[in-house]
């Protein structure tokens, strides 16, 4: 897999939606995940929709719109 900074919008979205609803844990997955967080970070997203003071839900796949995420 390519660095997130090199993937499209289309592809960051895509690998964030491989992680919904995945059960398995470790290390490596949580730093693939906190690297696509920085990636939202780094585009200027607005994630709000999947983002509270507990951290970033992975139950349900999103889209974007104009640099907003947003539940499909």
């Amino acid at each position: 897999m390519s660095k997130l900074s090199d993937m499209s919008d289309i592809e960051l979205i895509n690998a964030f939606n491989k992680e919904v609803n995945n059960p398995w844990w470790g290390s490596a997955r949580a730093t693939h995940l906190s690297n696509i967080r920085e990636e939202f970070n780094m585009r200027g997203y607005d994630y709000s929709a999947i983002w509270d003071e507990n951290g970033i839900s992975y139950r349900n796949k999103v889209k974007l719109i104009d640099k907003k995420i947003v539940i499909e």
